[in-house]
């Protein structure tokens, strides 16, 4: 599955927003430290795994991709002591209760739910959390409206932005077996012209592989 991004590396590092100051805060808030191990799982090109960073965080990246894996290393000349691994989030290869916390941003929607459940009870410490993260659009923006229209016209796959729209809510409650808590943030971002076409060439290319569907789309 993780092929799938490959080439994609640096289109996702360049215009994938970060995510929101007050979820660190609201993280450091309830026990997250720079005592602490935490793994991102699904870790991309680094973009989450760097705001934890920032907060001296130690943190262990999992990323199945090469591009992103590699892309991600960059950091490391800011962050030596980053660790990054080639492995899934089914199967990380860290030693059992080895960590702290797992948090996964936007990417736990790729992840098979029983086995991941299963990797993160054995890798965890006792009383240990992990942290599902998502960056949602505004749903009622007339920009994303028609963006979505213009997706499932073109991708009869699509399901919605970031993996189904609130249809993740459903994956979320099984993984915790019902017992989480939710939390949202607002995270304010201008979507400009060449954010709009990167991202939606980005999420067209994933569910098709096909150049021509983006065209169509620009000219829409």
């Amino acid at each position: 599955m993780s092929e799938i991004f490959t080439g994609l590396a640096e289109i996702y590092q360049k215009y994938r927003p970060n995510y929101p100051n007050e979820l660190l805060d609201y993280l450091a808030e309830n026990g997250m430290n720079s005592k602490m191990s935490v793994v991102d799982i699904g870790a991309g090109t680094g973009i989450f795994t760097k705001q934890l960073l920032e907060r001296k965080i130690n943190v262990i990246g999992i990323e199945p991709n090469d591009d992103m894996r590699l892309k991600a290393a960059e950091l490391r000349q800011y962050y030596p002591n980053l660790k990054l691994k080639n492995a899934s989030a089914e199967h990380t290869g860290l030693l059992e209760h080895s960590v702290d916390m797992i948090a996964s941003a936007q990417a736990f929607h790729w992840f098979g739910i029983g086995l991941f459940q299963k990797e993160c009870n054995r890798i965890l410490k006792p009383g240990g959390k992990v942290c599902i993260i998502w960056n949602h659009r505004d749903a009622s923006n007339i920009v994303v409206k028609k963006n979505a229209q213009i997706c499932k016209k073109y991708c009869p796959k699509f399901l919605g932005f970031s993996g189904g729209g609130t249809a993740y809510l459903e994956k979320v409650a099984l993984f915790f077996n019902g017992n989480y808590e939710e939390k949202k943030f607002f995270i304010p971002f201008l979507l400009q012209k060449k954010h709009l076409l990167a991202e939606t060439s980005l999420l067209l290319i994933l569910y098709n592989k096909r150049i021509p569907i983006f065209k169509i789309f620009v000219k829409n």
